[in-house]
């Protein structure tokens, strides 16, 4: 579940983020970039919070380990957080090529 929700966030936030604006005839288009990664969190959240805390970044998972989160969770949680936000690098590249493309003037 973390590794699934850590890669819709990190992918969601490369394509709000780091895209080049879509640019229509009558202007740049709105930007709802808060609404899609805010979306995304509540979802994980909401849908691991029970299971394992819905805490979809290695910096959450450290800091709460300094309250009270035990200490032999936090390896296994960040590692499946860093396969999940790998993941989503890897389909950012494959489903969006012309962000890396060489531009020709």
């Amino acid at each position: 579940g973390e590794m699934f929700f850590t890669f819709v966030l990190a992918y969601v936030v490369l394509i709000v983020a780091t895209t080049r604006p879509v640019v229509s005839q009558h202007g740049a288009l709105p930007s709802h970039s808060a609404t899609a990664i805010a979306s995304c969190v509540v979802a994980g959240g909401c849908s691991l919070g029970a299971v394992s805390g819905g805490k979809l970044n290695p910096a959450v998972v450290i800091g709460l380990a300094m309250l009270d989160l035990p200490l032999e969770t936090i390896p296994i949680s960040v590692l499946w957080q860093f396969v999940g936000g790998l993941l989503a690098a890897m389909a950012f590249r494959v489903t969006h090529p012309l962000e890396f493309a060489e531009e020709k003037y």
